[in-house]
């Protein structure tokens, strides 16, 4: 299972009566703009809520809708009806991203306006997935072997070793060391970045969840409310 990344946002095109500095306002507030997810949950939620949006506010009606792509008819020419696809590509690391592109065949702009759609789908977004986004512990892994060196090989993984442990963060006050390696959280093997975000997604605050360490080549549990 992945981590997802969902990105709301395009190169504008923009009129040439726009200044660069008002372009680049508007970049910015559309990267602002920007929702993301970091579970399979929160993002099919929010995958869905990406059909319905472009369904309610986008002018042309869905021509295809799969699991990569939203896609609507093209604009008639000379209209300022919009057209919309929404894409999911590769992001950084395990991550995935959607795109958003708004277009139409208008010279003159938009109805509403590309920006302000991006901004809006945005916004849509963020609220569908805000009730499954996972807690934030304040913890850096990395996964490693038996002999604690990295590895991205899932058959060769331990667990996850703790390479750096926010101060006054969850994990802190839980007692996590640097160096530590977890290598369970409850009755579930982690072994991955991936096991460890959608393992903790299960839980919430005032959960209290016992992880599996492997501390200084002993084993031991740790507790850490949440």
């Amino acid at each position: 299972m992945k981590n997802y990344f969902i990105v709301a946002g395009v190169a504008l095109l923009l009129s040439g009566c726009v200044s660069p500095a008002q372009r680049a306002k508007n970049q910015e507030e559309i990267d602002a703009s920007v929702p993301y997810c970091q579970t399979e949950k929160q993002c099919k939620v929010q995958w869905e809520a990406a059909a319905t949006w472009v369904s309610q506010h986008c002018g042309m009606k869905i021509q295809t809708s799969t699991d990569s792509l939203i896609q609507t008819f093209n604009s008639p020419p000379n209209s300022p009806t919009t057209s919309c696809t929404v894409t999911k590509v590769q992001g950084p690391g395990h991550q995935q991203a959607f795109t958003v592109h708004v277009g139409c065949a208008n010279i003159f702009g938009c109805v509403p306006s590309s920006k302000d759609m991006i901004i809006a789908f945005g916004a849509a977004l963020k609220n569908a997935g805000a009730p499954f986004q996972p807690l934030h512990v304040g913890v850096q892994f990395q996964a490693v072997d038996s002999r604690g060196r990295p590895t991205v090989v899932l058959a060769e993984s331990m667990g996850l070793a703790v390479k750096a442990v926010e101060s006054g963060g969850r994990a802190q006050m839980a007692g996590l060391l640097q160096d530590d390696v977890v290598t369970g959280m409850n009755d579930k093997r982690i072994r991955t970045l991936d096991d460890w975000t959608d393992t903790l997604a299960a839980y919430g605050p005032g959960d209290v969840v016992t992880l599996k360490v492997r501390r200084a080549g002993r084993d031991e549990s740790v507790s850490m409310p949440l």
